[in-house]
C-alpha cells in the first residue's frame, strides 16, 4: 500500500498535527496539515472526529493505544474500522499492525528510540508487523533518522520534542517524509521560508 516516496507523506506541507486534546480538534481541521494523529479521546467521541477530519478533507489516524474505553485487541481495531472509519491507526503494540492491515486499515507503528538496544528492537519488530509507515520518536536526532530511514523500506514520520522550525526542517532534511507536532501554534508554520530557530512556547 505505501511507497517510502508514498504521496500521503510526500506532502508541499509535510507536517501532521498530533491532537492530544479534544479541543484541538477544531483547529486541526481548520489548519493547513493535511493529516491528523488523534491521541486523546475515548470511544465515545472518535467517530465525531473522524466525521470532522473527512468533512475538512483531512487523512485521520487514531493512536489506538491512548484511547480510553478501547481493548488493545483485534476485535477493538475490527470495530474501529466498521463504525468509525478512520484512514488508520497509529500502536506501539505489534500485534495491532496485523489486525489493522487485515481490517483494511492503515496501520502506523511507533517505535521509541532512546538507546542502541531500542534501536534494533525497532528494527526487528518492524521487519516482522511489516506496518505502512513508521513514528520514530523522538524527532530531534538527525543522525539517528538518517540511519533509521535508510534501514527500513516504509515511510518515516519523526515526532516529539519538536518545539522550532530548525527543528522540522533539520527533521526532514535527516530523511523524515514528514513530522508529528502536537502545539497548535506550530500547525501552520511555512516551512518554504526560513525563520530560523524561532521557538513556539
Amino acid at each position: 500500500m505505501f511507497r517510502r516516496e508514498h504521496e500521503q507523506w510526500e506532502t508541499t506541507y509535510p507536517i501532521t498535527a498530533a491532537v492530544r486534546d479534544l479541543k484541538h480538534m477544531d483547529i486541526a481541521v481548520q489548519s493547513a496539515v493535511p493529516t491528523i494523529f488523534l491521541m486523546c479521546g475515548d470511544i465515545l467521541t472518535v467517530k465525531e472526529c473522524v466525521d470532522k477530519a473527512k468533512d475538512a478533507n483531512k487523512k485521520i489516524y487514531l493512536h489506538v493505544d491512548l484511547i480510553k474505553g478501547l481493548a488493545n485487541v483485534k476485535e477493538g481495531i475490527m470495530y474501529l474500522a466498521k463504525e468509525c472509519q478512520p484512514d488508520g491507526i497509529v500502536t506501539t503494540k505489534t500485534q495491532l499492525i496485523k489486525a489493522a492491515k487485515e481490517a483494511g486499515l492503515t496501520a502506523i507503528q511507533q517505535v521509541f528510540l532512546f538507546d542502541t538496544q531500542a534501536y534494533h528492537t525497532a528494527l526487528k519488530n518492524i521487519n516482522k508487523s511489516e506496518p505502512d509507515a513508521v513514528e520514530m520518536m523522538p524527532a530531534l536526532m538527525p543522525r539517528v533518522i538518517e540511519e533509521f530511514t535508510a534501514a527500513v523500506q516504509q515511510p518515516v514520520i519523526a515526532g516529539g520534542l519538536i518545539q522550532s522550525q530548525g527543528e522540522i526542517e533539520a527533521a526532514l532534511e535527516a530523511g523524515a517524509n514528514a513530522v508529528t507536532i502536537g502545539n497548535p501554534a506550530m500547525w501552520e508554520i511555512d516551512i518554504s521560508k526560513s525563520k530560523g530557530r524561532q521557538r513556539y512556547a
